[in-house]
């Protein structure tokens, strides 16, 4: 049975909302699998017997990839947390100017 989807304008809107819902979380577990990675390379050089100088900057280079991948861990954590389902129901908000703060006739000296 074929699909719908191309003739159902509902589906494609519906996918289209999941796709950009999902799109921030793919890349940044992409991102994170990529310093993690990074991080394994430079712990190996760590562990070889280069110069004290080479060893310097490999250590710099892990302190750099380690606090990137707290950071990015703890974006992905953000990403992941459970979404309010009227997030994306529509709001209608009305703004009054001087219905508050100073400008409010209650709010003035006597």
């Amino acid at each position: 049975m074929p699909s719908r989807v191309p003739l159902d304008p509902d589906a494609i809107r519906r996918l289209g909302r999941e796709l950009a819902r999902l799109e921030p979380v793919v890349t940044t577990w992409q991102r994170l699998e990529a310093t993690r990675r990074e991080l394994a390379g430079v712990h190996e050089m760590r562990d070889s017997e280069a110069e004290e100088e080479l060893r310097a900057m490999v250590r710099d280079e892990a302190d750099r990839l380690e606090a990137e991948e707290r950071a990015t861990l703890d974006e992905l954590k953000v990403l992941l947390l459970p979404r309010d389902p009227d997030d994306d129901r529509d709001v209608i908000m009305e703004i009054r100017a001087g219905a508050g703060g100073e400008e409010a006739p209650c709010s003035r000296p006597s």
